[in-house]
């Protein structure tokens, strides 16, 4: 009966491991649970100090627990802390995949058809999100729950083969991103975002443009917090969801703006087609 005391210990050992598989996820459950997750994180705690004497086998393995959770719990803040996406990671992987970038923006524009729009999304190689608009259609087709299983049907509205869309995926993995919107032979077709990475509800991206931003654009990205100019073909973006921060700290925009005030505009080179 006393092993049930372990229960609390386990919990948390599957709540540490599943924050590994999804920190979004998991802290928003944290948030909206947060009275449960308390009294569980102070029973296995509590539980742990009764047994540091290690008089029997459940001493001994509560102790054993515990201190695996701790263990846990140190390797998972410091691999927060090392992989936290920052305007600086962004823009050094811009730096290391600029060329996959290029080749996955001009492959998705010729794979779907032309005045089309798509945003697609992935998350742990599923689609997440999946946004379509054919030419004629007056709006977008969004799907989020259903952007995984009815696939097939979604990319036939864009012109998108199974066979493209495999390869979309793999362009976006080599370039170490996770969601790509652009639209083909439209208006705004001189823009592609692609998205590098979530930060909790908020997303770190890159807008491309196929041509250097105008002074009236440039000048909305030096003021805009959510924007920091990269170069003159480049933007790097953050954008805030429905809840925790909207944009870029000042911290993180500052050293890039004072750099892109002092030094020569740079055209990113394009990629060999």
């Amino acid at each position: 009966m006393k092993y049930l005391k372990l229960i609390p210990a386990l919990l948390v050992t599957a709540a540490i491991i599943a924050l590994w598989y999804d920190d979004f996820v998991i802290l928003l459950l944290v948030v909206f649970l947060f009275w449960l997750f308390v009294p569980i994180a102070v029973a296995a705690l509590y539980f742990l100090v009764k047994a540091r004497r290690c008089r029997d086998t459940y001493e001994k393995v509560t102790v054993a627990w515990g201190i695996l959770n701790l263990l846990l719990l140190v390797g998972t803040y410091v691999w927060l802390c090392l992989n936290n996406p920052n305007a600086e990671r962004l823009a050094k992987h811009y730096d290391n995949h600029r060329d996959d970038l290029s080749r996955l923006v001009q492959y998705t524009r010729q794979a779907i058809d032309p005045g089309a729009y798509i945003h697609l999304e992935f998350e742990h190689g599923k689609a997440s999100i999946f946004h379509v608009q054919a030419p004629s259609d007056p709006l977008p087709s969004q799907h989020w729950d259903d952007a995984e299983r009815n696939k097939d049907s979604i990319m036939a509205v864009v012109g998108l083969t199974p066979i493209e869309y495999k390869e979309l995926f793999r362009l976006l993995r080599q370039a170490g991103c996770i969601g790509i919107t652009l639209s083909s032979g439209r208006d705004d077709d001189s823009t592609a975002v692609v998205d590098w990475r979530r930060d909790l509800m908020g997303m770190y991206s890159y807008i491309l443009f196929d041509r250097p931003t105008t002074p009236q654009e440039d000048s909305t990205f030096r003021t805009d917090p959510m924007f920091i100019p990269y170069t003159d073909r480049v933007v790097l973006q953050y954008s805030g969801g429905a809840i925790g921060r909207q944009s870029f700290t000042q911290e993180e925009r500052q050293p890039f703006l004072a750099d892109y005030c002092r030094s020569p505009r740079r055209s990113a080179p394009a990629a060999e087609p």
